[in-house]
């Protein structure tokens, strides 16, 4: 599904490699498989890590969050204007660095993707939120329906 809501925007690319692991993935793996691949291809690229700000609160504690920051800027979708709590022990100055440098305020959407699954399980329209190759997936698969 993310395959279909990225189609045709340039530079966006949707990898199944921590599908392929047996075991937990981690994202500083993924991120240092694409970085080897760019230099293994001598091309050079930047990469991002896109999270929410809900997200972004417990990045702190994720596995290698100093590594993570030091292959991919971060850029964290705020929907508030409070800033970022230092809530965890674990943050490093670099990773409160890193947070509050990505922090990219975004229009806020008055729903939630539980609110938007509650949704489609209830046969009630998403169009306002999701492509339309994503509904129609979801539509073809019977995803989320209350009937499975």
């Amino acid at each position: 599904m993310v395959g279909l809501a990225l189609e045709g925007i340039p530079n966006c690319q949707v990898l199944n490699i921590e599908t392929m692991e047996n075991g937990p993935s981690y994202t500083v793996e993924t991120l240092r498989w694409v970085t080897n691949e760019a230099s293994r291809l001598q091309v050079t690229r930047e990469f991002f890590l896109i999270l929410g700000e809900d997200v972004a609160c417990e990045f702190p504690i994720w596995h290698q969050a100093d590594e993570i920051i030091r292959l991919a800027t971060l850029l964290i979708g705020r929907r508030s204007h409070e800033l970022f709590p230092s809530a965890h022990k674990e943050t490093t100055p670099a990773i409160t660095q890193a947070i509050l440098e990505g922090m990219t305020q975004t229009r806020i959407m008055e729903v939630s993707s539980t609110e938007i699954r509650q949704r489609l399980a209830q046969g009630l329209c998403c169009r306002p939120w999701l492509p339309s190759k994503v509904i129609d997936y979801i539509s073809n698969y019977r995803l989320y329906s209350a009937s499975l």
